[in-house]
């Protein structure tokens, strides 16, 4: 059973698959979490032994912006005096922007915080009610996707950065047995799976559950595709690693150069002393971890090229081109047909089509006018060779689903898309 809050938690993008109930309280009211944990208990409630297991998921989003102050029980938080308020029912006021923070609450950001806290305590009321009726031999995780910025690197809400405030999420596990305790060590939402299934007693080969002591730092990376530039990171040994992509061809700001951050997290938690000229060992080896994830991931056709290069490439469905590793001095062009002067150094670019299709490639002598299919090209790259560029293919992910009115409407309330 899903109880869904948000949606892009929703069946027209496929997210259903698997539950025999999914209901979505998105919409007008969307930021209730007290109605999912109502409703959320009544599948608990009267149940019996002879039942059949039960996966619940209950989606909350109400620490999200746009904020909502909430004084149901006592008025613990100031008023916010210089924000653009609304009020939205009573004892509440909501920020009217969405996504797009406005100027007072940039200038404002401590007021801005009051309203974010005061949804955080609504929810850890609603937590704690979801906690006191579940049944202790049930094993519950909670967790949230992203935190928000207030002002910290420039930044406003989520979904623009990797820098710790939107990275470093709250977790936790509620197992039926075991010692209470915390993991000091860094650990990723992506052993969420594995742990339900180690919990179930079902296989899960080449994923490891969370841990349930500190121990041996694990490396974890993370991606932000979404409102700012492409940006992968890696935390590892309580070093921190921000690659900043360099900005895809066609994009309407232009090109731009890669960007690399090293932080000290243990010294420096704030992100706020960069220390990439000061580490450059350390810095070479996370980037090269990085580098290795991004060409076996990253989906589309991978051209990898060590030194100068000219390329001519056409391809029915060509429709981007992401630069993983190059020089903003590079001539790129995408119009029709993709054309690129490569200059030295190491450059890796993946062409993004719509569908398996035919490449011809020309240009260069090392690229004598022949064509191949995209799905017929090796799916992991050879040895990098000096003056000489190679090709491979990383399996694209399933093409979106379309949304239909009702789910774009609670996406426009949420602010992940435009009215």
């Amino acid at each position: 059973m899903a109880l869904a809050a948000n949606g892009f938690f929703s069946p027209h993008l496929g997210l259903d698959q698997g539950y025999g109930r999914f209901i979505s309280y998105s919409g007008k009211d969307w930021a209730a979490a007290r109605t999912g944990v109502a409703r959320a208990l009544r599948a608990f409630k009267g149940r019996s032994a002879q039942a059949p297991p039960l996966f619940l998921t209950l989606h909350f989003v109400d620490p999200h912006h746009p904020y909502t102050m909430r004084k149901p029980d006592r008025p613990d938080y100031p008023e916010p005096t210089d924000l653009d308020l609304e009020r939205s029912g009573k004892g509440e006021k909501r920020m009217v922007s969405l996504m797009s923070v406005d100027e007072k609450a940039r200038a404002h950001p401590e007021q801005t915080q009051v309203l974010y806290d005061a949804e955080i305590r609504w929810v850890d009321g609603a937590l704690e009610e979801l906690l006191a009726a579940v049944p202790k031999d049930v094993l519950v995780i909670g967790f949230a996707d992203h935190g928000e910025a207030f002002g910290e690197h420039g930044l406003f809400v989520h979904g623009n950065s990797l820098y710790d405030e939107l990275l470093r999420v709250p977790l936790f596990v509620r197992y039926p047995s075991g010692t209470p305790g915390t993991v000091d060590s860094p650990v990723s939402t992506a052993a969420i799976s594995a742990t339900i299934l180690d919990a179930a007693g079902v296989a899960h080969p080449g994923f490891e559950p969370l841990p349930r002591e500190s121990g041996a730092s694990q490396a974890i990376l993370s991606e932000a595709m979404f409102a700012g530039p492409d940006q992968t990171s890696l935390v590892d040994d309580g070093w921190k690693y921000i690659y900043t992509h360099p900005r895809s061809v066609g994009r309407p700001e232009g090109r731009a150069a890669a960007k690399e951050e090293l932080y000290d997290l243990r010294a420096d938690p704030g992100e706020k002393d960069d220390r990439a000229a000061a580490e450059p060992d350390r810095l070479a080896r996370m980037r090269a971890s990085v580098q290795a994830h991004l060409s076996a991931r990253w989906p589309g056709v991978h051209v990898r090229c060590e030194g100068p290069a000219n390329l001519e490439i056409e391809a029915d469905g060509l429709k981007r081109v992401d630069v993983l590793v190059g020089d903003p001095k590079d001539q790129l062009k995408l119009d029709g047909s993709f054309t690129a002067g490569l200059g030295a150094g190491a450059h890796e670019l993946v062409l993004q089509t719509l569908a398996p299709t035919r490449l011809t490639l020309g240009g260069d002598a090392r690229w004598p006018s022949e064509s191949v299919e995209t799905d017929a090209l090796p799916k992991t790259p050879s040895a990098a060779t000096p003056g000489a560029c190679t090709l491979w293919s990383v399996t694209p992910a399933p093409p979106a689903t379309s949304i239909d009115a009702e789910t774009t409407e609670a996406l426009e309330q949420l602010g992940y898309v435009g009215g």
